[in-house]
């Protein structure tokens, strides 16, 4: 993802809620809670209101709204 390509999904998806996993978690269960959530966003929100971004340690999901964005952080945080 080049610089530009970066500054457009800020501007179409200004808020983020950053998932992290638990200390108690291992990483399998961290990717399934991603998936999981995914899954309930797309039912949630519709597939274009949202995008998820997965590293190693982290998932980062952001959103075209902010009621959006509270209710997910609610939900998955």
């Amino acid at each position: 993802m080049n610089s530009a390509q970066r500054r457009q999904l800020k501007r179409a998806f200004p808020y983020a809620v950053r998932m992290v996993p638990k200390e108690s978690d291992r990483y399998f269960h961290h990717d399934h809670r991603v998936s999981v959530a995914r899954t309930w966003c797309r039912r949630q929100f519709g597939a274009g209101n949202f995008r998820s971004i997965e590293d190693w340690d982290s998932a980062e999901f952001k959103f075209a709204r902010e009621k959006d964005a509270a209710y997910f952080a609610l939900r998955w945080s």
